[in-house]
């Protein structure tokens, strides 16, 4: 579904919660793993505004600890050390292992 030109799919950020967490792996069906939108320097090429979301395209499914190390709610050396543009390309990486998972296991989410 597009909402303003923005894709949204609930069904697609509803499996989120039986999905394995994409960084750490933490095993699927433990209801802590989420759909984390891009947060990134480029996520308004994504729809990304002032209170408004970018695209569930641009989503990873991770654990809670796990996405607040990528938004950085949480304090940690090695990501505190990234650059922009490294921070970027980890949320990239974490998008494609999302849809390979997608794309594998629940393809009709798509449809």
């Amino acid at each position: 579904m597009i909402s303003k030109g923005i894709y949204r799919n609930k069904k697609l950020l509803q499996l989120a919660e039986h999905s394995p967490c994409q960084w750490c792996q933490l095993p699927e069906g433990t209801g802590r793993v989420v759909a984390c939108h891009v947060q990134s320097f480029r996520a308004q090429n994504f729809g990304k505004g002032t209170g408004i979301k970018p695209s569930d395209a641009c989503t990873a499914f991770l654990c809670n600890d796990c996405h607040d190390l990528m938004d950085r709610r949480t304090s940690n050396p090695a990501m505190d050390s990234m650059s922009p543009i490294e921070h970027a390309e980890l949320w990239s990486y974490l998008i494609l292992k999302t849809h390979e998972w997608i794309f594998t296991h629940h393809p009709e989410v798509l449809r």
